[in-house]
């Protein structure tokens, strides 16, 4: 009966060695199961961070250059004291053309942020013929300083008898806005 015993014991001991490396086995691979697919989680997210990474780089790159274009625009913004040279330097031009400038409308108020400031402005322009008129006009457009016109309304009035043709224009005028303590604060 021993040796049936042994061999009861052998079987057993074979079951539970092979019962036992089953769990093992089973085990394992739930572990890599469960761990398998954080580690694919977690390779996505690598590859989704980078991906991020990448496309804020490219917005970076794209905003300083921003930034460049912006500083480039603002030095060439002249100071509010120049735009009223400018102003003035129209004036002289109409003049040199046989043109006169009848009237000029200052805004009460302009539009302003915290580098750039616009204001809009009418002039009214006559002139004997309508050439000098056109001659203002392409100072205005060929001129470096930064001035949108925004409208022109070209006139022929049959009883003036000096200076029949005339022009209101609407330009809007840029500028650096001025910066005090007060306003870097």
């Amino acid at each position: 009966m021993n040796a049936g015993r042994l061999n009861n014991f052998l079987k057993y001991l074979i079951y539970g060695s092979l019962a036992l490396a089953a769990g093992i086995t089973l085990f394992c691979g739930y572990l890599f199961y469960m761990k398998g697919n954080e580690y694919f989680d977690l390779q996505l997210d690598i590859k989704d961070k980078q991906n991020q990474k990448e496309y804020l780089e490219a917005i970076d790159k794209v905003y300083s250059e921003d930034s460049k274009s912006e500083s480039k625009i603002l030095e060439a913004l002249p100071t509010s004291k120049a735009v009223s040279d400018f102003l003035i330097n129209i004036s002289s031009y109409a003049i040199s053309v046989n043109a006169t400038i009848e009237n000029i409308e200052f805004p009460e108020n302009a539009k302003k942020t915290d580098k750039i400031t616009n204001f809009q402005t009418k002039l009214k322009i006559n002139a004997a013929e309508v050439d000098p008129i056109i001659k203002v006009l392409g100072m205005l457009e060929y001129n470096r300083r930064i001035v949108d016109i925004m409208d022109i309304n070209i006139a022929y009035d049959t009883t003036q008898k000096t200076t029949p043709y005339s022009a209101n224009i609407t330009l809007k005028a840029y500028y650096k806005s001025e910066t005090t303590n007060e306003t870097k604060k």
